[in-house]
């Protein structure tokens, strides 16, 4: 109990936040219609993980599919800095919005 009230004041007592990054590795994680995912930082695939966006993944920073890992489905991908591709992109009827800097 002491372990997860210190983690809650560690993370309430942060300066500016602490930033998200979501990086799935060896596993699948579905976004399902409808649903929105937000990630203040960088969204990784790698190894073997299937990222399968059917709804709505959003971050301001880069996103990376890499080594064998797949992204599919029919969802929307904003981001506003790089997209690294070198693995498997299925990407159905997605679409990929650059956001820029300014936005």
């Amino acid at each position: 109990m002491k372990n997860i009230l210190f983690s809650i004041l560690l993370l309430i007592s942060a300066p500016g936040g602490l930033l998200a990054q979501l990086h799935v590795a060896g596993s699948t994680l579905a976004i399902k219609s409808g649903a929105v995912l937000y990630s203040t930082g960088d969204v990784t695939t790698a190894g073997s993980a299937i990222l399968d966006n059917g709804g709505t993944l959003i971050t301001p920073s880069s996103i990376k599919n890499a080594e064998m890992a797949t992204m599919q489905g029919n969802g929307q991908y904003t981001l506003q800095d790089d997209w690294i591709n070198s693995a498997n992109f299925d990407a159905g009827t997605s679409t990929v919005t650059f956001g820029g800097g300014d936005q």
